[in-house]
């Protein structure tokens, strides 16, 4: 009978651990954060700021999003998105004398945003990982 129950208990803990979700099953959920902005830059004595921009992304089911009238500060979190997803950010009618910078970020699976492109007025990333 002892071994019976010995048996059976580690029956159960197999069964348990079996389904426990791993991070590897998990892998497909992840969230990008698109951020631009701006800091102000003195050129030849003159300074100048951007009032609006345009910006445009791609959302989570893979669609462009265009959002007008953009300042300063702006960003925008999708998902979830699957591994392979074309993350893409455009910012398009800015001037003035700033330094622009536009930024995607990743998070897989609840983990902190890791940033995954950089650039001036556009940058792109494939979720590879």
């Amino acid at each position: 009978m002892k071994k019976v129950l010995m048996f059976m208990t580690f029956v159960l803990v197999l069964l348990g651990m079996a389904s426990c979700s791993d991070d590897k099953d998990n892998a497909g959920e992840y969230y990008v954060k698109y951020k631009w902005h701006y800091t102000q830059a003195v050129y030849g004595g003159g300074s100048g700021v951007i009032t609006r921009a345009t910006v445009t992304y791609v959302d989570a089911d893979g669609k462009k999003v265009k959002v007008e009238k953009v300042s300063s500060g702006w960003e925008v979190t999708v998902g979830p998105v699957k591994k392979g997803f074309e993350a893409s950010l455009l910012v398009e009618e800015a001037s003035g004398y700033v330094i622009h910078e536009s930024t995607i970020e990743v998070s897989r699976n609840g983990e902190p945003f890791a940033l995954k492109a950089r650039g001036e007025l556009n940058a792109s990333y494939r979720i590879d990982y």
